[in-house]
C-alpha cells in the first residue's frame, strides 16, 4: 500500500493532455482523409512546386539535414534528454521514452496498413549514398513521416524544457528561433528531397506534436 500511496498519478499539466488529444484527433482525422484520396492532387504540385523553386545544388545538404530525423539519432537525443534530466534533477522521467517509442509503432501502423503509396522515383533528389540501418526497411505505403513525427517530438520537448531552464529571455528567444527552423526543414526536405507527400508530412507533424504533448502531462 506504501508504493501506490506514494505514486501520485493525478496529471501535472492538463492543458498539455488537452492540447494532445487535439492533435491526436486532427492525426485520425488525416488518417481517415487519407482512404478517400482528398490528397491525390495537393501532393503532387506541392512537391513539384518546391522542387521547382528549391536549386540542385542543395540536394546534398538537404539530404545531410535529413539524417537528423532518423530513428537512431533522436533515439540518442532522447536518452541524453532523460539522462541529464536525472543527472540535473535527479528524475526519472520515463514518459519521454514511452511516448517516443508509441510514435515508431503508430508509424508503421499506418505504414503498413494505410493506403497511400509515396512519391515515385522521379521525385526522388536524395542524394548521398548513406542510410541508417531504419532507412532500409521498407513498408507498404508512406503515411505518416516518421522523421517529421520524431522531430516535432522533439521540438515541442525543447521548447517546453528551453522555457522551464532558460531564465534570460533573449537566450530563450534563440532557442525557440532554432527549434522552429529546424522542425521547418526537415518538413521542407522530406517533402522536397521526394521521400514524403505533403500528407505524409502534416501526418507527422500531428502524430509527433500529441506525442510531444502526452510526454509533458505528468512533468
Amino acid at each position: 500500500m506504501r508504493l501506490f500511496s506514494a505514486v501520485n498519478l493525478k496529471p501535472k499539466r492538463l492543458n498539455f493532455f488537452w492540447k494532445g488529444s487535439a492533435f491526436l484527433c486532427l492525426f485520425l482525422l488525416l488518417l481517415l482523409l487519407e482512404t478517400t484520396q482528398l490528397f491525390t492532387t495537393v501532393d503532387p504540385k506541392t512537391t513539384l512546386f518546391l522542387q521547382s523553386l528549391i536549386p540542385r545544388y542543395l540536394d546534398m545538404p538537404l539530404s545531410l539535414f535529413s539524417l537528423l530525423g532518423a530513428f537512431e539519432l533522436t533515439s540518442i537525443v532522447v536518452l541524453l534528454l532523460v539522462y541529464w534530466l536525472y543527472w540535473q534533477k535527479r528524475i526519472v522521467y520515463l514518459p519521454l521514452g514511452i511516448l517516443f517509442s508509441a510514435i515508431l509503432v503508430l508509424e508503421l501502423v499506418g505504414k503498413f496498413l494505410v493506403y497511400h503509396p509515396g512519391p515515385p522515383k522521379d521525385f526522388f533528389r536524395y542524394s548521398i549514398p548513406f542510410h541508417f540501418p531504419s532507412g532500409y526497411v521498407q513498408t507498404n505505403y508512406s503515411f505518416p513521416s516518421g522523421h517529421v513525427s520524431r522531430t516535432t517530438f522533439l521540438l515541442v520537448v525543447g521548447i517546453f524544457f528551453s522555457n522551464v531552464f532558460i531564465k534570460e529571455s533573449v537566450k530563450k528567444k534563440l532557442a525557440l528561433i532554432a527549434l522552429l527552423l529546424l522542425g521547418l526543414m526537415m518538413i521542407i526536405s522530406r517533402i522536397y528531397l521526394g521521400e514524403h507527400w505533403l500528407s505524409d508530412v502534416l501526418g507527422g507533424l500531428f502524430l509527433g506534436g500529441a506525442m510531444g504533448m502526452f510526454a509533458l502531462v505528468y512533468y
